[in-house]
């Protein structure tokens, strides 16, 4: 859809920021099953990971393997040595950082009987906070582009912008708590949850105030062929309740309308700074 001009971005919500779509919506307020089939009905305020996409292309130089392996560059070499580099570069962050990065090797060109010329690496960095993922990319770039460097090879490092980090709105928060305990007892909501998973919510959260609360009322694995509502009273019903008694108090508590101020201002670095085309996302050395 993206080569045929139907969509700009991977994400829907990137893709409707980028049209404007939210650019006179003043909160969000979305939900999203939990997965818990035990007590617990609900979680607030719980905080999701951002990620980016990085593909690392290691050029080296083709040579016969046997008669003069000297001549040519072995691109796997520059591959395995950003690896080594990228797993101690991991190292450098707090546990509380969140930093997840897991490359692979997805191509390795040639064949046994020639060193190889090109060198494919994949991952994708998530962190809990938008200053630890970037910082964490250009230590990634470094690593590629170095290892290279220093084995006579050339990189070029290729991102995707990902989701950002979810750090949900407090005071809206404190209204889904709210109408929560008029469904629950206390001990059945889980808050505070800091998860490795991402959400294109995380974007929104970025430019606006925005909630995702979590639900229970399933059995089965979530994105799997087992999952399915066991329990249509909290899944379907609660929840509607949650929202709309929500929106009623925060229309009628102008104290409670939070806004961004600084939209404007975080809308121009998501699209320059985050939001970039894969296509300008290149960085060669």
């Amino acid at each position: 859809m993206q080569k045929e001009g139907k969509i700009q971005y991977f994400s829907g919500k990137q893709d409707m920021i980028a049209n404007g779509v939210f650019d006179d919506v003043d909160c969000v307020i979305s939900m999203h099953v939990n997965g818990d089939s035990g007590e617990l009905m609900f979680d607030v305020q719980s905080s999701l990971a951002g990620f980016a996409v990085k593909k690392a292309v290691f050029h080296g130089r083709a040579s016969h393997s046997g008669a003069a392996p000297h001549l040519g560059r072995n691109a796997l070499h520059a591959a395995s040595l950003a690896m080594n580099a990228i797993a101690y570069m991991k190292d450098q962050f707090p546990a509380e950082a969140g930093l997840q990065l897991h490359p692979v090797l997805t191509s390795c060109g040639g064949s046994v009987n020639v060193i190889p010329e090109e060198a494919v690496l994949e991952t994708y960095i998530r962190a809990n906070t938008l200053e630890t993922l970037l910082e964490a990319e250009k230590k990634f770039d470094d690593c590629v582009i170095h290892c290279a460097r220093a084995l006579g090879m050339t990189a070029q490092v290729e991102r995707t912008a990902g989701y950002m980090p979810l750090h949900q709105s407090e005071e809206i928060s404190d209204v889904i708590h709210r109408q929560m305990l008029s469904l629950c007892r206390e001990d059945q909501i889980v808050k505070q949850v800091v998860s490795g998973a991402s959400g294109d919510i995380g974007d929104l959260g970025y430019l606006i105030p925005s909630v995702q609360f979590g639900f229970s009322g399933i059995s089965g694995r979530i994105h799997s062929a087992e999952f399915s509502i066991s329990n249509e009273e909290n899944a379907y019903f609660n929840t509607l309740k949650i929202v709309t008694a929500a929106v009623e108090e925060i229309l009628t508590h102008p104290e409670l309308q939070v806004k961004n101020p600084d939209f404007s201002e975080k809308k121009n670095f998501y699209m320059k700074e985050w939001l970039r085309r894969p296509s300008e996302e290149k960085n060669m050395e």
